[in-house]
């Protein structure tokens, strides 16, 4: 059978050449290796020209996560220690006590099962497994190469405190089991103490009416520490021990590094490698004078891995964890009841670095429509537009003669009634009662008014004290439009607005009269000011436009200038001025 299939016909020597076999391997090694061009095949609709396409991750488009290589030695550590941390396995019963066993001799418990170790812990302890079918767990750690065993009944866990060997396959193993703390006791180190004291000693000295219930203690080994667990989660700053007081600080767990195979999650005690390594430069089964260069796995500085002063070997306590986790819930129970019922904020989970760099941003994005006023503009601001743009106007001061108060308020809705004077009322959420944004923002309306009005009443006192004879039109008092002006260009930080329960809100009124009378008083004394500044100027500028004509009479007559007479009495009496008192004899006339 025959089928016709379209190409170019090759001879058998042409299709086992060797070269032909060298050109199919390589296109297939370049399709299938990672972050290398992929050249065009003939079909493709792409020039000669075109820049080959560089294989950047996932189909997907999803960006290449760094290897090993790419990332410095602190995140290598840092991932390295996580890794060294067994998985969130269950939670072991609360209302049972939990007792570590930690195997020596080289026991490998990946490769033994669960039903071995339980029968051997039954056959150390003495007791059937009849007996502890439905009440006692055992849980293994594989990566610490330990195991918990959790019973509720205090016989048999004292029976296996006490196991000092457990057998399997026919093989004795050492043991050495202690009883954990609970996950909700604080764990505390006090330092200092004698080497001299055993344990009743520390124990009695502890006892102390002064100090927290204490549940358990052991020394650290062979020094002056002392761990101490209590019977709540907070951990006292000072211990009363000898009678004297000494600083508890809180117990920090170490990422577990073993000294013998150098690995870390594990212990040298529980160690079933044969192999030994050097914890500087992990050379396999050094010699007893072997000397190098350290350099520590977790943050990639000169010395050993796992040494003391190694800051990236101590982990989080659980205290300080379960404070985090409850201090976040109540912000976000927090966050949840201030927050309006139609507005659902989502969580963002971001590192601690980005936390501190977008802090201010945060704070700047919290939504307070709950507590102020909406702007009238819809227009956004842009990145190049300054916030003076999407300001609201300022309110419009207006002379009317007869009204109580030039200050207009701003435009309320239509459904709001006007006043009889012309003054328009703020809206009101209830019957009869105005919100307390509306009235913050008359209040804050009216302060800057006044204020902006005492700058025109102390810059009007100090012209009519420096008194110069300036023409009216070139130094004019100031107007409305300026004023205006002046109050849109200020007060560019205006204070928040109170919420609506604050009970301080509820005297709005009493405030707003206030602040109307004075912006009234304070309008008076302006317009006595400008009235008596403006008789003043004229009445001088007559006299001296009458002196100056008489002088130039004489002058033209008798070619004598006659003496400037005072200004008459109905003048209020003014300081000499400097024009005044300097002699007229370099007066041209023209």
């Amino acid at each position: 059978m025959k089928v016709a299939v379209e190409g170019i016909p090759i001879s058998r020597e042409e299709l086992a050449a060797t070269d032909w076999l060298t050109k199919v391997n390589k296109l297939r090694v370049a399709r299938t290796a990672p972050g290398s061009a992929v050249p065009n095949s003939p079909g493709d609709k792409a020039g000669p020209h075109q820049p080959p396409q560089v294989n950047k991750g996932h189909a997907s488009g999803a960006p290449v996560r760094k290897t090993s290589t790419e990332l410095t030695p602190r995140q290598r550590g840092r991932v390295l220690a996580k890794n060294s941390v067994a998985s969130k396995q269950p939670r072991l019963p609360s209302d049972a006590l939990k007792l570590i066993v930690r195997p020596h001799g080289g026991l490998l418990l990946s490769k033994i099962s669960t039903y071995q170790l339980l029968e051997a812990v039954c056959n150390a302890a003495r007791f059937t497994r009849d007996a502890v079918r439905h009440e006692d767990l055992i849980q293994a750690n594989l990566i610490q190469n330990t195991f918990a065993y959790c019973t509720p009944d205090l016989e048999r866990a004292e029976r296996v405190l006490q196991v000092k060997e457990i057998t399997i396959d026919n093989k004795d193993y050492e043991v050495s089991v202690y009883c954990a703390p609970d996950d909700s006791s604080g764990r505390g180190v006090i330092r200092g103490v004698d080497l001299r004291l055993d344990r009743d000693t520390i124990q009695a000295e502890l006892q102390d009416n002064r100090n927290p219930p204490i549940v358990d203690f052991r020394r650290l080994g062979n020094t002056t520490a002392v761990l101490i667990t209590f019977a709540q989660p907070q951990v006292p700053a000072w211990i009363y021990f000898c009678n004297s007081r000494h600083r508890c600080n809180l117990f920090k767990k170490k990422y577990e590094v073993c000294y013998r195979c150098g690995e870390l999650g594990h212990r040298a005690d529980v160690c079933a490698s044969p192999t030994k390594k050097c914890r500087g430069c992990e050379l396999p089964n050094p010699p007893t004078d072997h000397t190098c260069i350290p350099t520590c796995r977790l943050c990639g500085k000169e010395h050993l891995t796992g040494d003391s002063r190694c800051k990236e070997i101590f982990r989080i306590p659980y205290t300080v964890k379960r404070r985090q986790w409850e201090k976040h819930r109540q912000a976000e129970a927090h966050r949840s009841k201030t927050q309006e019922p139609g507005k659902q904020q989502t969580l963002q989970h971001t590192s601690r670095w980005d936390q501190q760099r977008s802090g201010s941003r945060q704070r700047q994005r919290q939504d307070r429509s709950s507590s102020f006023p909406p702007l009238e503009s819809t227009t956004p601001k842009g990145r190049f537009q300054t916030s003076s743009q999407n300001r609201k106007e300022p309110p419009a001061v207006t002379q009317q003669h007869g009204a109580s108060s030039p200050l207009q308020h701003p435009p309320a809705p239509p459904s709001s009634s006007p006043d009889p004077q012309g003054h328009q009322q703020p809206v009101s959420t209830q019957e009869g009662t105005p919100s307390t944004s509306d009235t913050h923002k008359a209040i804050v309306e009216l302060t800057a008014v006044i204020q902006q009005l005492i700058v025109r009443v102390e810059a009007l006192e100090h012209r009519a004290t420096s008194h110069t004879l300036s023409p009216p039109a070139a130094q004019s008092p100031p107007t409305v439009e300026r004023m205006e002006i002046a109050l849109s260009s200020g007060h560019k930080h205006k204070r928040k607005a109170p919420a609506d329960n604050d009970p301080k809100a509820e005297d709005w009124q009493t405030r707003l009269d206030r602040l109307e009378k004075k912006y009234e008083l304070t309008h008076t004394h302006i317009r006595a000011l400008e009235a008596h500044i403006e008789r003043s100027l004229h009445t001088i500028g007559s006299q001296v436009a009458q002196q100056i004509e008489n002088l130039s009479k004489s002058i033209e007559a008798q070619g004598k200038p006659p003496a400037i007479a005072e200004p008459a009495a109905a003048v209020p009496a003014l300081p000499p001025t400097p024009e005044l008192s300097q002699p007229n004899h370099g007066i041209q006339l023209g």
